[in-house]
């Protein structure tokens, strides 16, 4: 992991140089809350032969969140009943994208609706 670390931290490097030091392109990524990567190697042990170690590495999933996305987040802060109108007209996007970037927020656990879209109000999900 380290070389292809060093290489770049790409998924396709990942495969790439895996396949190249462990001999084997058999890998697990799970994309949850934490990022999860399953890596068989073979080890050689000196005088001894070889035996199979799997190296699991696991972290923290980042969440990349736009300038619009974070100007939402900091408008919702201060009013959570804003509808998608207001939020529209402050931040500056059309309706269909502020719904679009509401959707983004509520896919990657940032944002949550409480009740219906006439009466109900955001809350924000602390990490």
């Amino acid at each position: 992991m380290g070389r292809s670390e060093e290489l770049g931290t790409g998924l396709r490097n990942v495969y790439k140089y895996s396949k190249i030091y462990s001999g084997s392109d058999n890998i697990i990524f799970l994309e949850e809350d934490i990022f999860q990567a399953t890596i068989p190697l073979t080890v050689k042990v000196t005088g001894k032969g070889t035996s199979k170690v799997t190296i699991r590495v696991t972290g923290k999933v980042t969440v990349k969140v736009t300038e619009n996305q974070k100007k939402i987040l900091q408008l919702i802060v201060r009013n959570n009943i804003i509808t998608t109108l207001e939020l529209s007209e402050k931040v500056g996007i059309s309706q269909r994208k502020i719904k679009e970037n509401l959707r983004k927020l509520k896919e990657s656990g940032q944002i949550i609706r409480i009740g219906n879209e006439k009466s109900g109000h955001w809350e924000l999900i602390n990490r």
